[in-house]
């Protein structure tokens, strides 16, 4: 049976190798409310920044837009 982050591919930032379920935790835990806050977190976003879309989409989902 898949998971609760089954919809996400299994990487999200391949530079720094974080998977949805893992950016949602950190945005959630460090109430990130950027992508330069995700970022400060993670280093997502500070490669190649072929993730950005997928954690604007995160941020949206998480401050529930």
């Amino acid at each position: 049976m898949p998971g609760p982050d089954s919809r996400d591919p299994p990487i999200l930032c391949t530079c720094f190798r974080l998977t949805g379920a893992d950016l949602r935790r950190i945005i959630a835990e460090r109430r990130c409310a950027s992508v330069e806050d995700v970022a400060e977190a993670t280093g997502a976003c500070r490669g190649c920044q072929t993730c950005r879309p997928d954690i604007e989409e995160l941020l949206r989902e998480a401050a529930g837009s």
